[in-house]
This record gives C-alpha cells, structure tokens and sequence, in this order.
C-alpha cells in the first residue's frame, strides 16, 4: 500500500505519504508496533498539562493526531492498569446538597442536647 502511494496511484485517495510517514485524513497510521503504541499512550495519557483524565480525555487527544485498528480497546486496557487512575478515582456519589438550619424551638429547654464525650476531657486533666 505504502508503494502505491508513493507512486501517487488514485487507488488510496485518503492516504499519502509525508516525511516518511503514512497519513490517513491527516492522522498519522500507527502500525502494529506495540512498542509505539504505548509509548504514544503513555505520553498523551501522563502530560503535566492534564494528565491522568481518564479513558475519554485520553481518547480523544489519541485520535486527534493518530489512528489505528483496535485504539478504543487499547486505551480502555491502559487506563485499567494504571497505578494513579485507579488509586486516585473520583468520587461519583450523589451531590449531598445544602446544609438545612435546625428549627429554633419556641419554649426554652424544649430541647436538651448533650455530648458523652468522656475521653478527651480525662485525657486534658491526665496531661496537666
């Protein structure tokens, strides 16, 4: 294929071929070079500017400058296996929403409230 493109032949019109490398729709064709795949994965997925986004941000930078056969299923793969993603994940729970204030009784003493917190007054007086 890359020799027929070279010869411009009108049989790859989305190819060319540019600084000895293969181009597809103006994204660079990685092969089956597992090597580069994960270095390019790796280097898009950990830069300083967002690193570590997670497997949709990561995609989409991928696909941007580079295609191949299998991209989504890698990156899916090298998101689950790395260290800081999945130590470091968000937290997905429902929002907790606002602090709601107590109502103000009407008679005094018509609510008593007491704390049994025993412990950290003997160990207060212990200390002194």
């Amino acid at each position: 294929m890359i020799a027929k493109i070279k010869d411009n032949l009108p049989s790859h019109k989305h190819f060319e071929w540019k600084r000895e490398e293969l181009i597809r729709n103006g994204k660079l064709v990685v092969g089956k070079d597992e090597g580069l795949k994960n270095t390019l994965l790796q280097w898009l997925h950990e830069l300083a500017i967002g690193g570590h986004s997670g497997r949709n941000v990561t995609l989409k930078r991928l696909k941007v400058i580079m295609c191949y056969k299998g991209l989504i299923k890698d990156v899916k793969t090298f998101i689950q296996r790395c260290k800081v993603c999945q130590t470091c994940k968000l937290d997905n729970s429902a929002y907790h929403g606002l602090l709601q204030p107590l109502p103000i009784p009407n008679h005094v003493w018509q609510h008593i409230i007491m704390d049994f917190i025993e412990e950290l007054a003997v160990e207060t007086i212990c200390k002194e």
